[in-house]
Protein backbone atom coordinates (compact mmCIF):
# COMPACT_ATOMS: atom_id res chain seq x y z
CA UNK A 1 0.00 0.00 0.00
CA UNK A 2 1.38 3.44 -0.93
CA UNK A 3 2.19 5.55 2.11
CA UNK A 4 0.06 8.66 2.54
CA UNK A 5 2.21 11.42 4.01
CA UNK A 6 -0.17 12.29 6.82
CA UNK A 7 0.47 13.32 10.43
CA UNK A 8 -1.48 14.67 13.39
CA UNK A 9 -1.67 18.44 13.76
CA UNK A 10 -2.90 20.02 17.01
CA UNK A 11 -5.62 22.61 16.47
CA UNK A 12 -4.03 24.89 19.09
CA UNK A 13 -0.44 24.58 17.86
CA UNK A 14 -0.42 28.33 17.26
CA UNK A 15 -0.57 28.83 21.06
CA UNK A 16 2.81 27.15 21.58
CA UNK A 17 5.01 29.82 23.19
CA UNK A 18 7.90 28.92 20.90
CA UNK A 19 5.79 29.39 17.76
CA UNK A 20 4.41 32.64 19.17
CA UNK A 21 7.98 33.96 19.36
CA UNK A 22 8.57 32.90 15.74
CA UNK A 23 5.40 34.74 14.65
CA UNK A 24 6.37 37.84 16.61
CA UNK A 25 9.58 38.01 14.61
CA UNK A 26 8.55 36.75 11.16
CA UNK A 27 4.74 36.94 11.20
CA UNK A 28 2.58 34.26 9.56
CA UNK A 29 5.38 33.63 7.05
CA UNK A 30 7.56 32.23 9.85
CA UNK A 31 4.67 30.06 11.07
CA UNK A 32 4.23 28.68 7.54
CA UNK A 33 7.97 28.05 7.15
CA UNK A 34 8.00 25.98 10.35
CA UNK A 35 5.19 23.70 9.17
CA UNK A 36 6.73 23.39 5.72
CA UNK A 37 9.84 22.03 7.44
CA UNK A 38 7.67 19.57 9.42
CA UNK A 39 5.94 18.43 6.19
CA UNK A 40 9.30 17.80 4.50
CA UNK A 41 10.46 15.98 7.65
CA UNK A 42 7.37 13.73 7.40
CA UNK A 43 8.50 12.58 3.96
CA UNK A 44 11.80 11.26 5.31
CA UNK A 45 12.12 7.60 6.25
CA UNK A 46 13.54 8.36 9.70
CA UNK A 47 11.57 11.64 10.12
CA UNK A 48 14.82 13.61 10.41
CA UNK A 49 16.64 16.15 8.20
CA UNK A 50 20.37 16.63 7.73
CA UNK A 51 21.68 19.78 9.38
CA UNK A 52 24.22 20.37 6.58
CA UNK A 53 21.44 20.67 3.98
CA UNK A 54 19.78 23.76 5.41
CA UNK A 55 20.51 25.74 2.25
CA UNK A 56 18.61 23.25 0.07
CA UNK A 57 15.85 23.16 2.68
CA UNK A 58 15.55 26.96 2.53
CA UNK A 59 15.04 26.74 -1.24
CA UNK A 60 12.45 23.99 -0.81
CA UNK A 61 10.34 26.05 1.66
CA UNK A 62 10.90 29.23 -0.41
CA UNK A 63 12.51 31.22 2.38
CA UNK A 64 15.95 32.65 3.11
CA UNK A 65 18.73 30.59 4.69
CA UNK A 66 18.94 33.08 7.57
CA UNK A 67 15.28 32.62 8.49
CA UNK A 68 15.42 28.82 8.22
CA UNK A 69 18.66 28.66 10.23
CA UNK A 70 17.13 30.87 12.95
CA UNK A 71 13.89 28.84 13.23
CA UNK A 72 15.75 25.51 13.35
CA UNK A 73 18.38 26.49 15.92
CA UNK A 74 17.11 29.25 18.19
CA UNK A 75 13.59 28.54 19.48
CA UNK A 76 13.79 25.03 20.98
CA UNK A 77 11.48 23.63 18.29
CA UNK A 78 14.02 21.03 17.14
CA UNK A 79 16.63 18.70 18.66
CA UNK A 80 20.04 18.82 16.95
CA UNK A 81 22.81 16.21 16.95
CA UNK A 82 25.99 15.88 14.89
CA UNK A 83 24.18 14.91 11.69
CA UNK A 84 20.45 15.51 11.95
CA UNK A 85 17.86 17.82 13.42
CA UNK A 86 14.34 16.66 14.32
CA UNK A 87 11.25 17.44 16.40
CA UNK A 88 11.10 15.26 19.50
CA UNK A 89 7.31 15.39 19.86
CA UNK A 90 6.78 14.88 16.11
CA UNK A 91 9.13 11.86 16.09
CA UNK A 92 7.26 10.31 19.03
CA UNK A 93 3.90 10.71 17.27
CA UNK A 94 5.17 9.23 14.01
CA UNK A 95 6.70 6.21 15.77
CA UNK A 96 3.36 5.48 17.40
CA UNK A 97 1.63 5.84 14.05
CA UNK A 98 4.10 3.37 12.54
CA UNK A 99 3.34 0.87 15.32
CA UNK A 100 -0.37 1.10 14.54
CA UNK A 101 0.29 0.60 10.82
CA UNK A 102 2.40 -2.46 11.56
CA UNK A 103 -0.38 -4.02 13.65
CA UNK A 104 -2.91 -3.39 10.90
CA UNK A 105 -0.55 -4.73 8.26
CA UNK A 106 -0.06 -7.97 10.17
CA UNK A 107 -3.81 -8.27 10.72
CA UNK A 108 -4.44 -7.71 7.00
CA UNK A 109 -1.82 -10.29 6.09
CA UNK A 110 -3.43 -12.89 8.33
CA UNK A 111 -6.85 -12.00 6.96
CA UNK A 112 -5.58 -12.46 3.40
CA UNK A 113 -4.16 -15.89 4.22
CA UNK A 114 -7.45 -16.91 5.86
CA UNK A 115 -9.39 -15.69 2.85
CA UNK A 116 -7.14 -17.64 0.44
CA UNK A 117 -7.64 -20.83 2.44
CA UNK A 118 -11.38 -20.25 2.45
CA UNK A 119 -11.36 -20.03 -1.36
CA UNK A 120 -9.41 -23.29 -1.52
CA UNK A 121 -12.08 -25.02 0.58
CA UNK A 122 -15.40 -23.64 -0.67
CA UNK A 123 -17.46 -26.18 1.24
CA UNK A 124 -16.33 -24.64 4.57
CA UNK A 125 -15.85 -21.05 3.41
CA UNK A 126 -18.53 -19.31 5.47
CA UNK A 127 -17.95 -21.29 8.69
CA UNK A 128 -14.16 -21.01 8.46
CA UNK A 129 -14.22 -17.28 7.72
CA UNK A 130 -16.46 -16.56 10.70
CA UNK A 131 -14.37 -18.78 12.94
CA UNK A 132 -11.10 -17.17 11.87
CA UNK A 133 -12.55 -13.67 12.27
CA UNK A 134 -13.52 -14.56 15.83
CA UNK A 135 -10.08 -16.03 16.45
CA UNK A 136 -8.43 -12.91 15.07
CA UNK A 137 -10.51 -10.63 17.30
CA UNK A 138 -9.68 -12.80 20.29
CA UNK A 139 -5.96 -12.80 19.44
CA UNK A 140 -5.92 -9.02 19.00
CA UNK A 141 -7.63 -8.57 22.37
CA UNK A 142 -5.15 -10.89 24.06
CA UNK A 143 -2.24 -9.05 22.44
CA UNK A 144 -3.56 -5.66 23.57
CA UNK A 145 -4.14 -6.96 27.11
CA UNK A 146 -0.64 -8.40 27.26
CA UNK A 147 0.84 -5.15 25.97
CA UNK A 148 -1.11 -3.22 28.61
CA UNK A 149 0.02 -5.53 31.39
CA UNK A 150 3.60 -5.31 30.14
CA UNK A 151 3.35 -1.53 30.15
CA UNK A 152 2.14 -1.59 33.75
CA UNK A 153 5.05 -3.79 34.83
CA UNK A 154 7.57 -1.37 33.33
CA UNK A 155 6.32 1.75 35.16
CA UNK A 156 9.41 2.98 36.99
CA UNK A 157 8.02 6.35 38.14
CA UNK A 158 5.12 5.97 40.56
CA UNK A 159 2.04 8.16 40.47
CA UNK A 160 2.73 9.38 44.02
CA UNK A 161 5.83 11.20 42.74
CA UNK A 162 3.65 13.26 40.42
CA UNK A 163 0.79 13.64 42.92
CA UNK A 164 2.93 15.00 45.75
CA UNK A 165 5.09 17.21 43.54
CA UNK A 166 2.09 18.77 41.75
CA UNK A 167 0.52 19.62 45.14
CA UNK A 168 -3.01 20.21 43.79
CA UNK A 169 -4.88 17.06 44.80
CA UNK A 170 -8.12 16.80 42.77
CA UNK A 171 -9.70 13.76 40.99
CA UNK A 172 -6.91 11.33 41.87
CA UNK A 173 -8.50 8.21 40.24
CA UNK A 174 -8.75 9.89 36.82
CA UNK A 175 -5.25 11.34 37.04
CA UNK A 176 -3.77 8.02 38.18
CA UNK A 177 -5.42 6.15 35.28
CA UNK A 178 -3.84 8.55 32.78
CA UNK A 179 -0.45 8.43 34.52
CA UNK A 180 -0.36 4.61 34.56
CA UNK A 181 -1.31 4.37 30.89
CA UNK A 182 -4.65 2.72 31.63
CA UNK A 183 -6.36 5.22 29.34
CA UNK A 184 -5.33 7.86 26.82
CA UNK A 185 -5.44 11.55 27.56
CA UNK A 186 -7.50 13.97 25.45
CA UNK A 187 -4.63 14.28 22.98
CA UNK A 188 -4.88 10.54 22.30
CA UNK A 189 -1.59 9.81 24.06
CA UNK A 190 -0.74 6.89 26.35
CA UNK A 191 1.91 7.95 28.85
CA UNK A 192 5.14 5.95 28.95
CA UNK A 193 8.24 6.24 31.14
CA UNK A 194 9.87 8.76 28.81
CA UNK A 195 6.86 11.08 29.00
CA UNK A 196 6.56 10.58 32.77
CA UNK A 197 10.18 11.67 33.14
CA UNK A 198 9.48 14.75 31.00
CA UNK A 199 6.59 15.62 33.32
CA UNK A 200 8.69 15.27 36.47
CA UNK A 201 11.43 17.41 34.90
CA UNK A 202 8.86 20.11 34.04
CA UNK A 203 6.95 20.20 37.33
CA UNK A 204 9.40 21.90 39.76
CA UNK A 205 9.62 25.14 37.77
CA UNK A 206 5.90 24.99 36.84
CA UNK A 207 4.72 24.50 40.45
CA UNK A 208 7.07 27.20 41.74
CA UNK A 209 5.72 29.71 39.20
CA UNK A 210 1.96 29.05 39.62
CA UNK A 211 -0.66 29.36 42.37
CA UNK A 212 -3.55 27.10 43.33
CA UNK A 213 -5.40 29.73 45.43
CA UNK A 214 -6.72 31.75 42.48
CA UNK A 215 -3.81 34.18 42.09
CA UNK A 216 -2.21 34.66 38.66
CA UNK A 217 -0.70 32.63 37.15
CA UNK A 218 -3.25 29.96 38.12
CA UNK A 219 -2.04 26.34 38.35
CA UNK A 220 -4.01 24.02 36.07
CA UNK A 221 -6.20 21.27 37.45
CA UNK A 222 -3.97 18.13 37.51
CA UNK A 223 -6.31 16.25 35.17
CA UNK A 224 -6.28 19.19 32.75
CA UNK A 225 -2.48 19.26 32.92
CA UNK A 226 -2.23 15.54 32.01
CA UNK A 227 -5.02 15.66 29.40
CA UNK A 228 -3.57 18.60 27.46
CA UNK A 229 0.17 17.78 27.57
CA UNK A 230 0.83 20.60 30.01
CA UNK A 231 4.48 19.54 30.33
CA UNK A 232 5.08 20.75 26.77
CA UNK A 233 4.11 24.35 27.67
CA UNK A 234 6.72 26.95 28.46
CA UNK A 235 6.89 28.04 32.11
CA UNK A 236 6.41 31.76 32.65
CA UNK A 237 8.51 32.65 35.69
CA UNK A 238 7.07 35.42 37.90
CA UNK A 239 9.61 37.05 40.19
CA UNK A 240 7.95 37.14 43.61
CA UNK A 241 10.48 39.58 45.06
CA UNK A 242 10.03 42.21 42.37
CA UNK A 243 9.08 45.44 44.12
CA UNK A 244 6.76 46.43 41.26
CA UNK A 245 4.50 43.47 42.19
CA UNK A 246 3.80 45.03 45.59
CA UNK A 247 1.76 48.12 46.37
CA UNK A 248 3.71 50.83 48.18
CA UNK A 249 2.73 52.59 51.41
CA UNK A 250 2.88 56.37 51.92
CA UNK A 251 6.62 56.14 52.68
CA UNK A 252 7.42 54.12 49.56
CA UNK A 253 7.85 50.74 51.27
CA UNK A 254 6.27 47.56 49.77
CA UNK A 255 3.04 46.35 51.38
CA UNK A 256 2.96 42.55 51.74
CA UNK A 257 0.28 40.13 52.96
CA UNK A 258 0.80 37.17 55.29
CA UNK A 259 -0.15 33.93 53.52
CA UNK A 260 -1.47 32.47 56.78
CA UNK A 261 -3.64 35.24 58.29
CA UNK A 262 -3.79 37.75 55.39
CA UNK A 263 -2.67 40.69 57.58
CA UNK A 264 -0.76 43.34 55.59
CA UNK A 265 2.27 45.29 56.76
CA UNK A 266 5.12 47.37 55.37
CA UNK A 267 8.43 45.64 54.73
CA UNK A 268 11.82 46.58 53.39
CA UNK A 269 12.73 45.28 49.94
CA UNK A 270 15.23 42.77 51.34
CA UNK A 271 12.58 41.37 53.73
CA UNK A 272 10.18 40.30 50.94
CA UNK A 273 11.97 36.97 50.50
CA UNK A 274 11.58 36.22 54.22
CA UNK A 275 8.60 35.41 56.42
CA UNK A 276 5.80 37.56 57.80
CA UNK A 277 6.21 39.17 61.25
CA UNK A 278 2.85 37.90 62.49
CA UNK A 279 2.85 34.18 61.57
CA UNK A 280 6.31 33.54 60.07
CA UNK A 281 4.54 32.58 56.83
CA UNK A 282 5.22 33.40 53.17
CA UNK A 283 4.76 37.02 52.04
CA UNK A 284 2.45 37.71 49.08
CA UNK A 285 1.92 40.84 46.94
CA UNK A 286 -1.88 40.37 47.00
CA UNK A 287 -4.31 39.38 49.74
CA UNK A 288 -4.82 35.58 49.74
CA UNK A 289 -8.28 34.47 48.68
CA UNK A 290 -10.37 32.35 50.99
CA UNK A 291 -8.54 33.51 54.16
CA UNK A 292 -10.34 35.78 56.62
CA UNK A 293 -8.57 37.84 59.27
CA UNK A 294 -10.98 37.04 62.10
CA UNK A 295 -9.29 39.16 64.80
CA UNK A 296 -8.88 42.33 62.75
CA UNK A 297 -12.29 41.93 61.08
CA UNK A 298 -13.97 41.58 64.49
CA UNK A 299 -12.30 44.77 65.75
CA UNK A 300 -13.42 46.69 62.70
CA UNK A 301 -16.98 45.43 63.10
CA UNK A 302 -17.06 46.40 66.80
CA UNK A 303 -15.69 49.86 66.04
CA UNK A 304 -18.27 50.33 63.31
CA UNK A 305 -21.11 49.35 65.67
CA UNK A 306 -19.92 51.72 68.40
CA UNK A 307 -19.65 54.57 65.90
CA UNK A 308 -23.20 53.96 64.62
CA UNK A 309 -24.55 53.92 68.18
CA UNK A 310 -22.72 57.16 68.91
CA UNK A 311 -24.21 58.86 65.83
CA UNK A 312 -27.71 57.71 66.81
CA UNK A 313 -27.21 59.04 70.37
CA UNK A 314 -27.42 55.63 71.97
CA UNK A 315 -24.15 56.18 73.85
CA UNK A 316 -25.08 59.71 75.11
CA UNK A 317 -26.03 60.11 78.80
CA UNK A 318 -26.55 63.03 81.19
CA UNK A 319 -23.66 63.98 83.45
CA UNK A 320 -24.51 64.45 87.15
CA UNK A 321 -23.50 67.45 89.32
CA UNK A 322 -21.03 65.40 91.34
CA UNK A 323 -19.28 64.21 88.22
CA UNK A 324 -19.20 67.79 86.85
CA UNK A 325 -17.56 68.97 90.06
CA UNK A 326 -14.91 66.30 89.86
CA UNK A 327 -14.10 67.20 86.27
CA UNK A 328 -13.86 70.96 87.13
CA UNK A 329 -11.67 70.25 90.14
CA UNK A 330 -9.26 68.15 88.08
CA UNK A 331 -9.13 70.86 85.42
CA UNK A 332 -8.45 73.70 87.89
CA UNK A 333 -5.74 71.63 89.58
CA UNK A 334 -3.86 71.45 86.28
CA UNK A 335 -3.83 75.24 85.92
CA UNK A 336 -2.89 76.07 89.58
CA UNK A 337 0.50 77.93 89.64
CA UNK A 338 3.40 76.28 91.38
CA UNK A 339 5.13 78.16 94.30
CA UNK A 340 8.61 77.70 95.84
CA UNK A 341 9.53 77.59 99.52
CA UNK A 342 11.26 81.01 99.32
CA UNK A 343 8.19 82.64 97.90
CA UNK A 344 6.06 81.23 100.70
CA UNK A 345 8.53 82.51 103.34
CA UNK A 346 8.59 86.03 101.92
CA UNK A 347 4.86 86.16 102.05
CA UNK A 348 4.79 85.20 105.72
CA UNK A 349 7.38 87.88 106.64
CA UNK A 350 5.40 90.56 104.87
CA UNK A 351 2.32 89.55 106.73
CA UNK A 352 4.21 89.71 110.05
CA UNK A 353 5.44 93.27 109.40
CA UNK A 354 1.97 94.40 108.71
Amino acid sequence: MKDAYWFKHDANARNDQRLIEVQMKYGNAGYGTYFKIIEIMREQENYKLEIKKLKALAYDVRDTIDVVNDIVKNYGLFEIDDTYFYSKSFLRRMNKLDDIKEIRREAGKKGGIAKAKAYQKPSKSVANTNQKSSDKIREDKIRVDKKREKSKEKISLSFDLFWNLYDYKQLRPDCEAIWNGEKKNKRGMLLDNEIRQEILDHLPSYVQSTYKNGDFPQRKHPKTYLNNNGWEDEVVVVESDDQTAYKLDSCGFPMAYCESCSISDSYRQEELNGDSRCCNAKLLPNKPKGISNNGRSKNLVDQSKRYRRHIKGQNNRKTGLTEIGQILGQTLEKFKPETTDDEEGDGQQDLHRD
